[in-house]
């Protein structure tokens, strides 16, 4: 594990796209998601490494533009290489949203 930190998001609460560099992985545990969050409310987001085609819409689409969304769940981890633009979408709610992130480096043995 090279780092980890944990996020504690109020009504509002959001990261914005970014990817990590010097790392080969970077997760997301939800330890707490509030009773309102889906896959459009607070949930993370993986996108293609292409980060001039940031908006989601017809024409980016007809070029191979891909945009998952993970919904949160409470005790789900999510793994995905580092590289890959991520982030999360705004959380709206009473409750805290709570998560940790890491970011990891496997290397190849010799």
């Amino acid at each position: 594990v090279k780092n980890s930190w944990f996020i504690i998001y109020d009504d509002g609460g959001f990261v914005a796209p970014h990817n990590h560099g010097d790392c080969s992985w970077s997760c997301v545990y939800y330890v707490q998601i509030g009773k309102n969050a889906n896959n459009k409310n607070g949930a993370t987001f993986l996108q293609t490494p292409n980060l001039s085609k940031l908006h989601d819409g017809i024409g980016s689409e007809s070029f191979g533009f891909k945009i998952l969304r993970v919904k949160p769940e409470e005790g789900k981890l999510v793994i995905w290489p580092s590289h890959i633009v991520h982030g999360s979408l705004p959380y709206v709610g009473n409750e805290k949203r709570i998560i940790i992130s890491a970011n990891f480096i496997i290397n190849s043995k010799e």
